[in-house]
């Protein structure tokens, strides 16, 4: 195989190596347009459940790719800016429903908040993804759906005593 005809079929050495992130982004992205969840937070980590189930499809490839990016930096540093193009879309879509369709409407907490969710979303699967891909984990679909409920309760709001056992009396005035 010509140097000619290689570049022609890939844009570089490291396309060989990993899957094709731009394709499965838009697959998450169409999973997030399309999702009936109820807040964004959820959508977003149902939404990386494909990019697990696609790892794993993988198998054993995914494995040895794994134990190359971990011994060559560039390799390294390219799966690096593969996840923080999934974490802005996580974070866009967040904040583009929480603002109701457009990010311009967010103030500073509210954008962090979208950011804080983003990073957790990402952190929580590559997590449940590297114990998957080191051999310790025989159940990686279950850790996720474990990592992503925590994920959840971390920006649940705080209970209240409405949430709490017991009977509750409200009285309103009429008129």
């Amino acid at each position: 195989l010509g140097r000619a005809t290689f570049f022609r079929h890939y844009r570089s050495k490291e396309d060989v190596i990993f899957p094709d992130h731009d394709r499965l982004l838009e697959r998450v992205r169409e999973r997030l347009s399309s999702t009936a969840h109820g807040t964004a937070l959820a959508a977003a980590c149902d939404a990386v459940r494909l990019v697990l189930l696609h790892y794993l499809d993988e198998g054993d490839l995914a494995r040895r790719r794994y134990a190359l990016t971990s011994t060559v930096s560039a390799l390294r540093d390219r799966e690096i800016v593969s996840v923080a193009r999934y974490q802005r879309l996580f974070r866009e879509y967040i904040a583009e429903r929480t603002a109701g369709g457009g990010t311009a409407d967010l103030d500073v907490s509210a954008a962090l908040r979208a950011e804080l969710m983003a990073a957790a979303v990402a952190s929580a699967h590559n997590h449940v993804l590297r114990r998957w891909l080191r051999g310790d984990s025989s159940d990686p679909v279950r850790e996720l759906d474990a990592a992503m409920s925590q994920v959840i309760a971390l920006f649940a709001p705080p209970a209240t005593a409405l949430d709490s056992e017991g009977t509750t009396v409200l009285a309103f005035r009429t008129g």
